[in-house]
Parts: structure tokens; sequence; C-alpha cells
């Protein structure tokens, strides 16, 4: 791991370009809370969903679409 990984995950703007992420990609209709991870080699954040929607509905996660939300945030 570089310090300059760190740095970047641990600043404001990382912190909130996952806010922003989540709040866009699940439309406020769900609870989530992310976990930033700096003591691996690979500086990563944890997103984890509450299915059940504040409208009732479940969130549903078809095959594939995590790997498209990572490269969507990547690309940010």
């Amino acid at each position: 791991m570089k310090i300059s990984d760190v740095v970047i995950l641990q600043s404001p703007s990382c912190k909130k370009a996952v806010r922003s992420f989540a709040k866009n990609t699940l439309t406020e209709n769900h609870q989530y809370v992310f976990a930033l991870h700096t003591d691996t080699d690979s500086p990563h954040v944890h997103l984890t969903v509450k299915n059940l929607g504040f409208d009732g509905k479940r969130l549903h996660v078809r095959k594939g679409l995590p790997q498209v939300w990572r490269e969507q945030f990547a690309d940010k």
C-alpha cells in the first residue's frame, strides 16, 4: 500500500464520492453504510445496502450489476 492511496481514500472528497454514488445509484430509497479499509495492501471501500427500500420494494441486484457499479464509481 502506498501512502498516496491512503491519503486519497481518507480524504473528504473520497468519502463524498462514495456517498454521492450511493445516493445516485440507490435513489435515496435504500439505507446503506460504507467502511473504508486502509489496513491492507489494497485500500478499498465496502458499501453495504439494506435490501428492503423505504417504499417497501426490494432492491433487485441482478448478476453482473455489482461489477457495473464498481466500474461506474471508478470512472468518477
